[in-house]
């Protein structure tokens, strides 16, 4: 098999980053909020880096997350939802999360595109071990 690559332009995202490592210090953390507050106001997306998980713990908590999806059969999941409308406790099936924030670890590949001010969709683009955080109203 033989593979073509082809390089595209492509527009990025200009999205905030925020370092939590500034956070240490209340001049940081007035820094933080300011920068969070922006980019929550302005776009909506933000990247985070510096949030403690090194890129290997990150790799290890994503291999024992998968075993809850990828070993537990549908039948016992079902048995485990939620009754409940009102609490937000365990397993939930498929398209029912009503929470408005979505948490996205940066991969190397594309696949996440914003909707920017200028009505165009636009990439955001990878930073190695950093985190994409959304909240939508």
């Amino acid at each position: 098999m033989i593979l073509s690559i082809i390089a595209v332009a492509v527009d990025f995202a200009d999205l905030a980053v925020i370092d939590l490592s500034k956070g240490s210090a209340p001049e940081g953390q007035a820094e933080l909020v300011q920068q969070v507050r922006k980019a929550l106001s302005e776009v909506g997306f933000f990247y985070v880096i510096n949030h403690g998980y090194t890129p290997s713990e990150t790799a290890r908590i994503f291999d024992i997350a998968s075993l809850t999806f990828d070993q537990i059969s549908d039948e016992e999941k079902k048995e485990n939802a939620r009754k409940d409308q009102a609490v937000y406790r365990g397993y939930k099936l498929r398209k029912e999360w009503l929470i408005p924030v979505t948490i996205l670890y940066s991969q190397p590949i594309g696949g996440l595109e914003i909707l920017s001010e200028d009505n165009k969709w636009r990439w955001i683009k990878h930073i190695d071990n950093a985190i994409v955080r959304n909240f939508t109203y």
